[in-house]
């Protein structure tokens, strides 16, 4: 490893308890190592990068949230929030990206004066090109000057002041987290010691020797029979939605068949067909007689079915 980049913060300041970087842990790991460090968390203004050099000793620092907010971060300045937006969406157009990374990104940088604006906001969500994201841009600057004047210094330098206007590139102030609820998970003993973290109790199919594809197979034949009924007859196939005997096809036509019955949900009409045929003079016995026309022409009478004929004999 040449160089080493720090992020002043542990693995569970997260989401809402990410709170503030540690500077102190930078500056340790920078005492403990001989390679190059460079610092990052907590850099909101260029006030900041000196703060923090002269703090942990390290030989750089870098920013990844401070520029999504302002771009102009390492220049002193406070730029108003429709220039950058412009210089943004013209490099957008000349290096192509997703339009919703573009659109996430202007949320970052309006995310001061958007809720004073919210129809602005819903045409930003909604936008699906560079022209509506352009219109949107432009709709802002004019509402802005309109308020304002067109006299206002769009590049001013940069305050450590929450008193800005809103439309102004200005960082998140990301707040500090609650007294009451600790940074990290593992707690420390009156010694000074680590205590030991407490063990998490893991499903079943998590511990160790299980055997995850066999109880996901479990899970999926669990959530199968509580969503669809099992036919009455075989236990893999499951019974037809509309089958009034709760059986699958296969087992619903033998089970039909076998009683003459009728099944609505499967179209199958045993018990119809059968009186269809008994009111047609049928036997009734299942036979089906094929009725003679051209293409079974009736058996020709032999030789040996016809009446006997009386011959005379001479003596």
């Amino acid at each position: 490893c040449q160089l080493l980049t720090v992020h002043g913060r542990t693995r569970e300041q997260k989401g809402h308890k990410t709170g503030l970087a540690n500077w102190e842990h930078i500056k340790a790991v920078k005492e403990s190592v001989k390679i190059p460090v460079v610092s990052n968390g907590n850099i909101r203004y260029l006030s900041d990068v000196t703060e923090c050099l002269r703090e942990t000793g390290v030989d750089g620092v870098m920013t990844a949230e401070g520029n999504l907010t302002n771009p102009a971060l390492f220049t002193g300045k406070m730029p108003a929030v429709w220039v950058m937006a412009e210089e943004y969406i013209q490099l957008a157009r000349q290096y192509p990206p997703a339009v919703s990374a573009v659109r996430a990104h202007l949320f970052r940088l309006w995310h001061k004066c958007l809720p004073l604006h919210p129809d602005l906001r819903t045409a930003l969500a909604s936008a699906s090109g560079f022209e509506k994201l352009v219109e949107v841009n432009e709709s802002l600057t004019s509402r802005v000057l309109a308020s304002c004047g067109s006299d206002v210094d769009v590049m001013a330098d940069q305050v450590a002041s929450s008193d800005v206007e809103v439309w102004r590139c200005q960082p998140y102030m990301r707040p500090a987290l609650p007294s009451g609820e600790a940074s990290e998970k593992r707690e420390h003993t009156s010694d000074g010691e680590e205590s030991k973290p407490k063990k998490v109790k893991r499903p079943a199919n998590k511990r160790k020797g299980g055997n995850p594809i066999e109880s996901r197979e479990v899970r999926k034949a669990a959530a199968f029979q509580s969503k669809y009924k099992t036919c009455c007859d075989c236990t893999g196939n499951p019974g037809g939605m509309k089958c009034e005997h709760n059986r699958c096809r296969p087992c619903c036509k033998k089970y039909c068949g076998r009683n003459t019955y009728d099944c609505v949900g499967h179209k199958l009409r045993f018990a119809t067909r059968l009186a269809q045929r008994n009111a047609e003079g049928g036997s009734g016995d299942g036979s089906i007689e094929t009725p003679a026309d051209s293409t079974n022409p009736p058996a020709r009478e032999t030789p040996s079915s016809l009446p006997p004929v009386a011959v005379d004999t001479v003596s």
